[in-house]
C-alpha cells in the first residue's frame, strides 16, 4: 500500500472514529438531559403522591427534599465508584432501566406504602413514605451523571469541559422538568399518568441505546416494560370506580395547580376537600352550610357591619358565606385563586355569584390592584391546612384599611391554639391586626368533644369602636343558622395577644409557627376520613 493511500485510510479511520464518538457524546447528552428532567418530575410529583394523605405542610416538603438529596448523594458516590471500575455503558443504562421500572410502579405502591407508614404519625410517616417510594429511583438516577462524565471524557485535558457540559445539560433538563411539572403536568395531567410517562421516557432512552448497541436483551426488557405500563395505565381505576366505605361517595375529583380537589358525600352532607383537608360542607337536602365558622362569620358581619353595602370574600371554598351576606343586604364579590374551586362550588354546592363578581386570581394581587371600596372584607382563604401566610401580613391589613369605607370592618377566620407556646401563631396574627385596626373583638369556636384549646378564631376589626355583642343573641336572629352552631360560638376568654410579634412581608415566620396547627389538622383528617377517600 502506497504512503498516500495509507494516509487517506488513516484519515478515513480517524473520521469514522470521531463520528462514532460524536454520536456517543450526543446520546450521552440526551441521556443526562432526560435524567435531569425525570429527577425533578419525580421530586415535585412527590407532593401529589403524599399530599392527599399527609398534606403539603413543611414536614412533607422537608421529607421530599431530604429524600432527593440523600438519593442523589448516594447515587453520585455509587456512579463514581462503579464508573472507575467498569466503564462499559451497559451499567449506566441498566441503572436507568431499573429507575424507570421503580418510577412506573410508584402509583401502584403508593397506597400500600402510605397505609403501612400511617401509624408513624405525620412527621415520620411522611418521611418513611418518601424514603420507601422515592429514595431508590432517585439514587439510580443519580448514578447517571458521574458515569456519563467518565464515559464522555476522552482525556484528562478535556475532563473539566466534559463534566461542565454534561452537568449543564442535566441542569437544563431539570429546569425544563420543573417548569413542565409545575405549569403543565400538575394542573392538567393525572398524577399516575405523569409518573408513567416519566418512567417510559427513561425506558425509551434505554430502548434506543439497545438498538444502537444491538443488545437484544435490553430491547426485549424495554418492550415488556412498555407493554406493562401501558396496560397498567389503561386499567388504573378512577375514584368513581373504587370500592369506598359504606355511605361514602366521591362525586367529583380533579387535579388543580394547588392540590387534589375532591367533592365527597357522606352522612347526608357534601364536602369539598383539597389535599384531604375540608374546605366546607353543605346539607345535601337543604343546600345550607353545616360549617360553624361560616355561621359565626355571618353573625360577626350582622353584629358589627353597617348592615348593607359591598362585601368582599377572600377565598371561595364552597361559596357558603356569600348567600348569608346577600341575605344581610350586601352585594358580594369573591376572590379565588383556583378556577377548579369556582367550578366545583357552582356545580356541586349551588354557588351563584348573582350580581357580584368572582375574581380568579391571588387575593394579594387583587387587593393591590383594586380601587373598589368595601364595607366588609372577609378572610376565608385556606390552603391544605392554614390561611396562606402572605395574606396575613401587616401590609395586607393596611391595604384593607385603605379599601374600606368609614363604617367598614374586616372579619377573619383562622385556626389556632388559645394557650401555651402553640398559640404563638394566632397571637401574632391578632397582634398584627391590632397594629392596624385599634378596635377588635374575638369569637371562639370549638366543637363539642374536641380539644378545648384548639379551634376557629373569628376576629372582627375596624377603625372605630365596636359595640359589645353577644354572639348567641346575634346568631339566633339569622335565618338558616342551626342551633348546634350557635352553641359552639363563644366570646374569647382573652383579647390581648400579649407579646405576639407583628407579621410583615419582611418578617413572616407563620409557615413555621403554624406547624402545630398543621399537625393537629392533618392528624384529625387522617383519623376521621377513610384512607380510601384520601388515596
Amino acid at each position: 500500500m502506497s504512503r498516500s493511500v495509507k494516509r487517506k485510510h488513516k484519515a478515513t479511520s480517524e473520521k469514522q472514529t470521531d463520528s462514532v464518538f460524536d454520536l456517543s457524546r450526543m446520546f450521552l447528552l440526551i441521556t443526562v438531559f432526560i435524567t435531569g428532567a425525570a429527577i425533578m418530575i419525580v421530586e415535585l410529583m412527590g407532593s401529589r403522591v403524599l399530599g392527599p394523605y399527609y398534606g403539603v405542610s413543611i414536614f412533607v416538603w422537608a421529607s421530599l427534599i431530604a429524600t432527593a438529596l440523600i438519593g442523589l448523594s448516594v447515587g453520585y458516590w455509587i456512579g463514581g465508584r462503579v464508573s472507575d471500575a467498569r466503564t462499559h455503558p451497559d451499567y449506566l443504562y441498566a441503572s436507568l432501566f431499573a429507575a424507570a421500572i421503580l418510577i412506573c410502579f410508584i402509583p401502584v405502591l403508593r397506597r400500600p406504602v402510605i397505609l403501612l407508614t400511617a401509624g408513624l404519625g405525620l412527621r415520620f410517616g411522611s418521611l418513611m413514605s418518601s424514603f420507601m417510594l422515592f429514595l431508590l429511583p432517585i439514587t439510580l438516577l443519580g448514578i447517571v451523571s458521574p458515569f456519563a462524565v467518565r464515559l464522555g471524557t476522552r482525556s484528562l485535558v478535556s475532563l473539566g469541559s466534559t463534566a461542565g457540559t454534561l452537568y449543564a445539560v442535566s441542569t437544563v433538563g431539570s429546569v425544563l422538568g420543573t417548569l413542565m411539572t409545575g405549569f403543565l403536568f400538575i394542573p392538567m395531567v393525572p398524577m399516575d399518568t405523569v409518573l408513567y410517562c416519566a418512567g417510559l421516557c427513561l425506558a425509551v432512552v434505554v430502548f434506543i441505546y439497545a438498538l444502537l448497541r444491538r443488545r437484544f436483551e435490553y430491547i426485549t426488557a424495554s418492550s415488556i416494560l412498555l407493554l406493562i405500563v401501558v396496560t397498567m395505565a389503561g386499567l388504573s381505576p378512577d375514584m368513581g370506580s373504587r370500592v369506598l366505605p359504606r355511605g361514602y361517595r366521591i362525586v367529583h375529583s380533579a387535579e388543580t395547580p394547588y392540590g387534589q380537589l375532591k367533592v365527597m358525600e357522606a352522612g347526608g352532607a357534601r364536602y369539598m376537600l383539597i389535599n384531604g383537608s375540608f374546605q366546607g360542607e353543605i346539607d345535601v337536602k337543604t343546600g345550607l352550610s353545616r360549617s360553624s365558622y361560616i355561621h359565626a362569620m355571618t353573625g360577626a358581619a350582622a353584629g358589627y357591619g353597617p348592615g348593607s353595602g359591598d362585601a368582599l370574600v377572600i377565598g371561595l371554598g364552597t361559596g357558603a358565606l356569600q348567600p348569608f351576606l346577600k341575605e344581610l343586604g350586601y352585594h358580594v364579590d369573591s376572590v379565588e385563586i383556583d378556577p377548579e374551586v369556582v367550578y366545583a362550588a357552582e356545580r356541586y354546592f349551588g354557588f351563584d355569584p348573582g350580581h357580584g363578581k368572582v375574581f380568579q386570581e391571588d387575593a394579594r394581587y387583587y387587593l393591590e390592584i383594586t380601587e373598589h371600596l368595601y364595607d366588609i372584607i372577609c378572610f376565608d382563604a385556606f390552603g391544605s391546612e392554614a390561611v396562606p401566610s402572605h395574606l396575613l401580613s401587616r401590609e395586607v391589613f393596611m391595604r384593607c384599611a385603605d379599601l374600606m369605607t368609614d363604617s367598614g370592618i374586616i372579619v377573619l377566620n383562622v385556626l389556632g391554639f388559645r394557650y401555651g407556646e402553640e398559640s404563638r401563631a394566632i397571637k401574632a396574627i391578632i397582634r398584627t391586626i391590632q397594629s392596624v385596626f385599634p378596635f377588635y373583638h374575638i369569637w371562639w369556636i370549638n366543637d363539642p368533644g374536641e380539644d378545648r384549646t384548639f379551634g376557629n378564631f373569628i376576629v372582627t376589626a375596624s377603625m372605630f369602636e365596636l359595640p359589645v355583642q353577644d354572639p348567641h343573641t346575634i346568631m339566633e336572629e339569622i335565618p338558616g343558622i342551626p342551633e348546634q352552631s350557635i352553641e359552639t360560638v363563644h366570646e374569647a376568654e382573652w383579647t390581648d395577644p400579649g407579646d405576639g410579634g407583628i407579621i410583615s412581608d419582611m418578617f413572616n415566620p407563620l409557615f413555621a409557627w403554624n406547624e402545630p396547627t398543621d399537625r393537629i389538622i392533618r392528624e384529625r383528617i387522617i383519623r376521621f376520613v377513610p384512607p380510601e377517600i384520601l388515596l
